[in-house]
Parts: structure tokens; C-alpha cells; sequence
């Protein structure tokens, strides 16, 4: 930002630039569902359910509608033999899929969230070779 004498702000453009990520994303261990390089039509809430790594607030992706997507950057899936979600299902049929590089690029995974509506749940699904 730069600034003029007058001490107002001169207009900043947003870009999606940012700075460059520290490492390559480890998904060998949990990495959060809130963890989101990208996303498109969804929010994230605070829960009373426990994070992974002891984290004082946990939080939860909310308002999710077919078609909403979150993506990860520099995130390897080589050597992952499954992902595994924990999930409260609001409707009953729900389902997620895991793509890899796009959003439409290549399926690997399926995850169908067959738990009672409102109630969390482990749910995991074998990657596609």
C-alpha cells in the first residue's frame, strides 16, 4: 500500500497473488477440511468438536450445496491410499468427491455420508490409482 501526503490511501487493486506458499502441503496426517487455498460457494463456522492437533477453535465448512468445492495448493496425493472424512450430513444422500489439479479434473475418490442426518461421522474412501 502507498499512501499520499495528505495521508489518504491510493486505490489497491486486489490480485490473487499473495506470497509464495512456505512448503508443499503435507496430507500423509489430518489436514483440516478448513484448510482452503481456493473455495467457491462455502463458509466456515466454529464447533464444539475437538481439531485435530489440539487446536483451540475448531472450525467446520458450512452452508456446503452441490457444487460448492474447496482445493488445496501444492498438496501431493502420490502414496495416499485412501482419505477419510469426518462429516454431519444435513440431508440424507449427501456425497463428496475428490478431483485431482481442477475442480473437474480427474475423480479419484467418492465419499458417500450415510450417517443419521445431524450426527458426525468417519467417513473414508480408497483413491483411485
Amino acid at each position: 500500500m502507498t499512501f499520499n501526503e495528505d495521508g489518504t490511501m491510493n486505490l489497491v487493486r486486489g490480485t490473487y497473488e499473495g506470497v509464495d506458499q512456505v512448503r508443499p502441503l503435507d496430507v500423509t496426517g489430518t489436514v483440516e477440511a478448513e484448510t482452503i487455498a481456493w473455495q467457491k460457494g462455502l463458509t466456515t463456522v466454529p464447533v464444539d468438536e475437538p481439531a485435530a492437533g489440539g487446536a483451540a477453535v475448531n472450525m467446520a465448512l458450512d452452508k456446503v450445496d452441490d457444487g460448492d468445492w474447496v482445493a488445496l495448493s501444492q498438496a501431493s496425493l502420490d502414496g495416499v491410499g485412501q482419505v477419510t472424512a469426518k462429516v454431519r450430513a444435513l440431508t440424507s444422500g449427501a456425497s463428496a468427491s475428490v478431483h485431482l489439479d481442477t475442480v473437474d479434473g480427474p475423480q479419484v475418490a467418492s465419499l458417500t455420508f450415510d450417517s443419521p442426518v445431524g450426527e458426525w461421522a468417519g467417513v473414508t474412501a480408497a483413491l483411485d490409482d
